[in-house]
């Protein structure tokens, strides 16, 4: 069998000199804390071999990243209708949809409005959507609904979706939204703030957005380790905002179920936050809940978002 590889030149030679230099480093490393003796430093050589032999096996473990055993293959997706690849054109103008629906929804949001002209720069190919990306979506940002608590924020956006399923829906973690029980994902803080940087004094942001399948069948944790660098977990706030601009995103049980990675939750309020929120349909209704971080299943797949330094086409 032909094996085929996609390192390119640049990477290669990058990764020679860094097996040079290491090595040098290696050994000033070992000089400094171990007093090896010369006898020592022989039989190091004498296992050269042995030595060569573990830096393939060091490269390939590096490349797949942690929890590379949590994932599963899924064949579940979006059988319920929801266009993960929209044109252009039909995506950014979908955008005014989006913002119709959530003005209706949440009183809160009835004055706020996005950045057109960071759509236009979208819409003239200035911008581009980072690979990996389905679709621009509308994400407000969860202090215009509640300035302090961001598990308030998420219980408006639950009380919304309850609404919408015409009460076809049930929180399995119902009381337990609080701080003890809840907090952002720290990287996921990050990156919002920097997209909410990148469009001042806007209320909703524009941001490309996946919403599961490009991690269906991975453990959130093994989502978090394998994502773009350009790439974050989205939380049940903004995934929760997706399932309503979005209704066809989830409603049968056949569906992709979501994974919100953005968030940590600690059911017994211990300070151990190892589960992560998420989204199911069960008997005809929608479940939220809390799956563990290192659970793989193929039911599910992480909701993330997607961030870039210069967006702007070279």
């Amino acid at each position: 069998m032909t094996m085929t590889t996609s390192i390119t030149s640049g990477q290669e030679k990058q990764l020679g000199r860094l097996f040079q230099d290491g090595g040098q480093w290696a050994i000033d490393v070992v000089k400094g804390k171990h007093d090896l003796t010369a006898e020592e430093w022989q039989r190091v050589l004498g296992r050269g071999n042995d030595l060569r032999a573990a830096w393939p096996e060091l490269i390939c473990k590096l490349a797949r990243g942690r929890y590379a055993d949590e994932e599963v293959a899924s064949s579940y997706g979006y059988l319920s209708g929801y266009d993960p690849s929209p044109s252009l054109e039909a995506n950014l103008d979908d955008l005014e949809r989006e913002r119709s629906v959530l003005r209706e929804l949440f009183h809160k949001l009835a004055l706020s409005n996005y950045d057109h002209e960071f759509v236009e720069r979208i819409r003239r190919g200035e911008i581009i959507k980072p690979d990996g990306a389905e679709r621009w979506t509308l994400l407000p940002r969860w202090r215009v609904l509640h300035q302090t608590l961001y598990g308030k924020a998420l219980q408006d956006v639950l009380d919304a979706i309850k609404q919408t399923q015409d009460g076809r829906f049930c929180n399995d973690v119902e009381g337990r939204l609080g701080s003890e029980h809840l907090r952002q994902h720290s990287r996921t803080v990050q990156e919002l703030q920097r997209l909410a940087e990148q469009q001042p004094g806007y209320d909703m942001l524009v941001v490309p957005v996946q919403l599961g399948k490009e991690h269906a069948g991975r453990s959130t944790r093994r989502a978090w380790e394998v994502m773009a660098a350009t790439e974050f977990g989205l939380g049940a706030f903004h995934t929760g905002i997706t399932l309503l601009t979005h209704m066809n995103r989830l409603q049968h049980l056949d569906d992709l179920w979501v994974d919100c990675p953005g968030d940590e939750f600690a059911p017994d309020a211990d300070g151990v936050f190892h589960r992560a929120p998420c989204f199911s349909v069960d008997d005809g209704e929608v479940r939220f809940g809390a799956n563990g971080v290192g659970c793989a299943d193929e039911n599910y797949g992480s909701s993330s978002a997607f961030f870039s330094k210069s967006l702007l086409k070279r």
